[in-house]
């Protein structure tokens, strides 16, 4: 059979369109996209604790120095967070105050509804709110003009700074693992802090942090679950004391300030916490429930010669601050059914109430000697 041209031409232009049709007739549907959700991850938010009443031991007792935990090396920078826009101030700002009394106090105070920083003169005049943003952890700047503090703007916790000429606020970390604790080194270039990059919420490290909220240093590496808290620098900007829960309970330690040279200062089943070195760096104040309360206990710089200054059992006495000149110390007492600010000598003589409010006033801060 004889194919002729104008068939070869109909075949040419009808084929690519079989070919077309037989494909779309024969394609299928794609399975629909599958979606997974990560379980969020909890946040476990740090609250001061009231563990259980401990067998009572006697306050008497020198505590010889035990090394713990061999001395970890600096670990390199893990994290780096720029500063955040500076804020603009909340109050007023006031006048100097006179620091009749033997200097100034800052503070936290519930007072605005809300627990903020506030300040006084150390005879309890002239009391000032500062900040009022949940704040907490106030730190002196080694001239006395600064003070740091963590804060919960938001969802996350953040160290900021206020300058108290200016009234003027700057937010030095911006991150969701919450540095916290800040204490201001003698030489006013670093903090040291707890900090977490990795597990938020779960194991706290001590860090060390430049002013300008950036050169993240990490000064402990613990294994497993273990908790560092309220470093504190020797005056002499050489040591770091700290609390750490190393063991099943908190004591207090000490190393060099790059975190070497570690050594367990107390052995105590009970909780011995926010460690406070007097201003000539031969003691230090704490506070410990190792006599089924909360006292403000101190002791020589090395461990020894514990003593109970405070000695109220039917009350809670914590966070210890020294005077500049160190004849006095600080600190939060609920001995009159409220959490209020109190002073005494260095001994534990003359208790004296400083504030006299219907909400918590706690956490006081000596400011350096100007």
């Amino acid at each position: 059979m004889t194919i002729s041209s104008n068939q070869i031409l109909r075949l040419v232009i009808l084929l690519p369109a079989a070919l077309l049709l037989a494909a779309c007739g024969t394609a299928t549907g794609g399975s629909a996209p599958t979606t997974s959700a990560a379980s969020p991850t909890a946040n476990r938010s740090v609250a001061t604790e009231t563990p259980a009443a401990a067998t009572a031991v006697p306050t008497n007792t020198a505590v010889a120095p035990t090394a713990t935990f061999a001395p970890t090396e600096t670990v390199p920078p893990t994290a780096t967070t720029p500063p955040t826009p500076t804020i603009s101030p909340t109050t007023t700002i006031l006048p100097p105050l006179s620091g009749s009394g033997g200097g100034v106090l800052a503070y936290v105070s519930e007072k605005e509804g809300v627990p903020g920083i506030h300040i006084m003169n150390a005879d309890g005049s002239d009391q000032r709110r500062q900040t009022d943003a949940f704040d907490a952890h106030p730190t002196w700047s080694p001239d006395g003009s600064q003070i740091a503090y963590s804060t919960r703007p938001s969802d996350i916790v953040a160290i900021s700074v206020i300058d108290l000429a200016s009234g003027e606020i700057r937010q030095l970390t911006d991150t969701e693992r919450s540095p916290s604790a800040p204490d201001w080194s003698p030489d006013g270039q670093h903090f040291a802090m707890i900090f977490n990059p990795a597990h938020p919420g779960i194991d706290y490290e001590l860090y060390l942090m430049g002013v300008g909220g950036s050169g993240f240093e990490q000064l402990t590496d613990s294994v497993g679950y273990q908790y560092f808290d309220n470093p504190d620098w020797s005056p002499d900007g050489s040591r770091l004391a700290f609390s750490a829960d190393l063991e099943g309970n908190f004591d207090i330690y000490g190393s060099d300030a790059d975190g070497s040279n570690a050594i367990q200062l107390t052995t105590n089943e009970a909780d011995d916490r926010s460690p406070a070195w007097s201003p000539d760096g031969g003691k230090i104040a704490f506070e410990s429930y190792r006599d089924g309360n909360w006292e403000i206990v101190v002791m020589n710089a090395d461990g020894s010669g514990v003593q109970n200054i405070s000695n109220t059992p039917d009350s809670r006495e914590q966070w210890p601050s020294w005077s500049p000149d160190g004849g006095k110390i600080a600190f939060q007492t609920d001995r009159d059914g409220n959490w209020e600010i109190y002073v005494m000598n260095a001994d534990g003589t003359n208790p004296q109430r400083l504030t006299d409010n219907d909400v918590k006033d706690s956490e006081p801060a000596w400011r350096p000697q100007l």
